[in-house]
């Protein structure tokens, strides 16, 4: 499940007009080389800023009492 950490609304400011996306720039390491590189993308408000499974609890499971199961 996507996760936004940056709310979508914060990003209106810097949509383009003309195509209705943003330009996101991501610090990447290539995993054969250790080298850093930055990459360019055009991306829609809800391609950016988010993190999936960003609240999810490790060793159990959330119901919507808020009691943690055993896994």
């Amino acid at each position: 499940m996507k996760h936004h950490y940056i709310p979508k609304f914060y990003l209106l400011p810097w949509v383009s007009d003309e195509d209705g996306k943003l330009t996101e720039f991501r610090r990447l390491t290539n995993p054969h080389t250790q080298v850093q590189y930055i990459e360019v993308k055009r991306r829609g408000r809800n391609e950016t800023g988010f993190e999936e499974n960003l609240y999810t609890l490790p060793g159990g499971i959330v119901t919507l009492t808020g009691l943690r199961l055993p896994a």
